[in-house]
C-alpha cells in the first residue's frame, strides 16, 4: 500500500493545486483514489483555461473543481528478454 501526495503551483495566476491519495497494489494491478483540488478561484480558472486555449476568459466550466480520481493500472511483463524487441 502507498500513500502520497503532491503539490504545484503555476504562475498565472498564483494558485496551489495538490491531491492526496493512496495506491494498493495486488499481483499486476494497482488500484489508486486520490483527491484533487486547488485555492484557485472560479474567476482564476478561467484565466488559467483561457491561457490554454481550453475555453473563454468567464465561461462556466468545472475544469478547476475538486474532483475524486480512481485509475486501475494492469502491469504486462515480457516473460523471455528479446521478445519486445523483435
Amino acid at each position: 500500500m502507498t500513500i502520497g501526495g503532491a503539490a504545484a503551483g503555476a504562475r498565472m495566476p498564483d494558485y496551489t493545486a495538490w491531491n492526496f491519495g493512496a495506491s494498493y497494489s495486488f499481483d499486476r494491478f494497482t488500484i489508486d483514489l486520490r483527491y484533487h483540488d486547488s485555492d484557485l478561484s472560479r474567476k482564476g480558472c478561467g484565466a488559467v483555461a483561457a491561457e490554454m486555449g481550453l475555453g473563454l476568459l468567464n465561461s462556466p466550466s468545472g475544469r478547476c473543481a475538486a474532483a475524486l480520481v480512481a485509475t486501475l493500472s494492469v502491469e504486462f511483463a515480457v516473460s523471455e528478454p528479446g521478445l519486445a524487441n523483435p
